[in-house]
């Protein structure tokens, strides 16, 4: 299956930060102190070579600097999230840590830690596994966020590995980090299915 664009991935992956985003505007400011905390979960497994890294790196870098998302993250109640970038395999690695996006230095700064750091994660599919790193991630954090997102992207729903995705999604589900956003709200009306497995709890 060929590739599509490389502009079009983009502008898929900047509407779904910007749809996340929309998704997180709250009512009213409660206990909170940021609007999202957002778990970026990315396929780091033996069937993703180093340029297709390095592609992801470069997209959400690109979508976290790119202007329509950073006015959507001033314009929530709080005027912040906070982001966390992982790869995932049989392994997982933190590449970006927790970090709040208040603006563009903030969101500058994100994207340079991201694309500076090697690969970590190795070995094959063990998506069970990542879930539950994200929901770690989530719970163990200092951030008080008025919503909770894992966003899950790979190539396969293969499990080869680790805990089975039923029971880590149940398990995720159960602690209430989860909240829906889809990766393209057009795809999802049609009723389009993507051909790399993504999306979020």
């Amino acid at each position: 299956m060929s590739r599509p664009p490389a502009a079009c991935r983009y502008r898929g992956t900047m509407r779904q930060l910007l749809f996340c985003l929309l998704l997180a505007l709250p009512a009213a400011a409660l206990a909170q102190d940021t609007d999202l905390e957002l778990v970026l979960l990315a396929d780091a497994s033996g069937s993703i070579d180093s340029r297709e890294i390095a592609f992801q790196r470069q997209g959400y870098a690109a979508a976290l600097t790119d202007p329509e998302v950073l006015a959507a993250i001033a314009g929530t109640a709080y005027g912040t999230i906070a982001v966390t970038y992982i790869e995932w395999a049989e392994t997982t690695a933190v590449i970006a840590p927790w970090t709040r996006i208040d603006g563009a230095e903030a969101a500058a700064g994100f994207a340079a830690h991201l694309l500076a750091q090697p690969r970590q994660a190795r070995g094959r599919n063990a998506i069970g596994g990542a879930l539950l790193e994200g929901l770690r991630q989530i719970e163990q954090n200092d951030i008080q966020g008025w919503r909770r997102v894992i966003d899950f992207s790979g190539d396969s729903a293969n499990n080869h590995s680790g805990p089975g995705i039923a029971e880590a999604r149940a398990q995720v589900l159960a602690a209430r980090g989860h909240d829906q956003c889809p990766a393209d709200p057009a795809a999802r009306r049609s009723g389009a299915r993507p051909g790399r497995a993504r999306g979020a709890l």
